[in-house]
């Protein structure tokens, strides 16, 4: 029986000596504690690092490239600008002058008609001022053909509404219907474009008796 007790003791103390760990387990350590205390403390602001002559140097050589850059595009700016003065300058000239060509060589056809109302006046043969009349404007027409101005025909032609403008239709036995019997007005092409078109008058059918 003493021996039964031995063995109960000895069982009782090491569930005694377990239950004692377990406890000690169980319990924060102090310095657990001290550091989730820390977490939440505030942490002191790291200052930034000193930059180094090298870098300070680099970032100079950056700002001088910018200003240069930004000079270059104000001078760009400003280059573009005065071009654009220039174009309309030399455009507004060119609009100007443009008809200069065109009146030179209209001058000596003016001057004719000059020499021609001088001499009228002391003139007595008609047939002489009508002969001189005749040579202006051919020497006009000339001038004008010159630059690639041309008449459209018209009298016997048929008709053609993109060349003549038929203002009355007549009854004709001389022609057959739809040609041109007379011109009213005449009509020009400037280098095979319509500048004016003819009037004239057009032959219509025979009317029935």
């Amino acid at each position: 029986m003493n021996k039964h007790k031995k063995e109960n003791d000895k069982h009782d103390a090491k569930a005694g000596e377990a239950h004692g760990n377990n406890a000690h387990a169980h319990e924060p350590k102090a310095d657990d504690a001290h550091k989730a205390g820390n977490a939440h403390e505030p942490q002191p602001e790291k200052k930034p690092a000193a930059l180094t002559a090298e870098e300070i140097q680099k970032l100079e050589e950056k700002a001088k490239k910018a200003d240069e850059n930004y000079a270059s595009y104000l001078r760009a700016v400003a280059d573009l600008d005065n071009y654009r003065k220039r174009a309309q300058k030399d455009k507004e000239e060119i609009l100007k002058y443009s008809n200069s060509d065109f009146i030179k060589g209209l001058l000596p056809i003016l001057d004719n008609f000059d020499r021609a109302l001088t001499t009228i006046n002391d003139a007595t043969d008609i047939a002489k001022i009508r002969e001189g009349i005749d040579l202006i404007v051919g020497q006009f027409h000339k001038y004008l053909e010159q630059l690639g101005l041309a008449r459209i025909p018209t009298v016997g032609e048929p008709f053609d509404p993109y060349k003549h403008q038929a203002v009355m239709h007549v009854e004709t036995e001389e022609h057959p219907e739809n040609v041109v019997v007379e011109e009213l007005q005449k009509g020009y092409l400037l280098n095979d474009r319509l500048l004016r078109p003819s009037m004239v008058k057009v032959s219509k059918g025979k009317a029935a008796q």
